[in-house]
């Protein structure tokens, strides 16, 4: 079961991630997201924009069929056409890719993406159903700063 922690700055995630190895919760269980994920011992997942993901995307697959173009040159075709058009098609290609991709990454995220391009951290931790609550309430005792939103990235509503 996933629960949802909303950070402001990568030093309080560097803390939290450091208690909760203390806890033994493994590394392998804690996954950040982020604009720019701090260097810690744990899965990082850069949150793209829309247009990052569109730009990556358009200059990856712009860059490689422009190989495959002046591979065709060296080859011994002239046609000026395809020098333009390949590139293109390869640009177009790995937009698509990336957008598609971009939005599968943040699928799970996504009530919170407003946060994550204001700048603050998602910790998303994969723990045990006996786990949960008890590592939610030592989060809330020891950090008051850190929004514990619980099993769903959108925050547990406040009603049953």
């Amino acid at each position: 079961m996933n629960t949802y922690l909303r950070i402001r700055s990568p030093e309080k995630a560097r803390r939290l991630v450091e208690e909760l190895q203390a806890d033994g919760i493994a590394p392998e269980r804690i996954r950040i997201h982020a604009t720019r994920p701090p260097d810690l011992p744990v899965t990082r997942i850069r949150f793209l924009t829309p247009a990052q993901a569109l730009g990556q995307g358009a200059l990856f697959g712009g860059a490689a069929l422009l190989a495959i173009a002046f591979l065709l040159v060296a080859a011994g075709y002239t046609g000026a056409l395809g020098m333009v058009l390949l590139p293109a098609l390869g640009a177009t290609v790995g937009a698509a890719w990336a957008q598609q991709r971009n939005d599968a990454m943040n699928r799970s995220v996504e009530p919170q993406l407003a946060a994550l391009e204001r700048g603050e951290l998602l910790m998303v931790l994969a723990l045990g159903d006996s786990e949960v609550g008890r590592i939610e309430q030592r989060i809330t005792t020891r950090h008051p700063e850190v929004s514990v939103l619980g099993t769903d990235a959108a925050g547990t509503p406040p009603f049953p």
